[in-house]
């Protein structure tokens, strides 16, 4: 699903100068897409991994602190 986005991403810049700017723009794009499939709810965030990094936006389940594990 990412991949496929993202290769069509890089397939959409074909041509243009492999520039930081380029890179930068298929980053954002593909950052956006994986934002959008957050909020359809078609991926959601692994509630049970070790470090929780909310970069996208706040999950949209209800949990409390019981429920994720101490790191310690």
């Amino acid at each position: 699903m990412v991949y496929n986005e993202f290769q069509d991403l890089v397939d959409h810049y074909k041509g243009a100068p492999l520039s930081e700017y380029t890179l930068r723009l298929i980053g954002s794009d593909l950052e956006h897409y994986i934002r959008k499939l957050l909020y359809d709810g078609e991926i959601k965030y692994n509630m049970r991994s070790r470090v929780l990094n909310f970069s996208m936006g706040k999950p949209r389940v209800k949990f409390n602190s019981s429920q994720i594990p101490d790191v310690k």
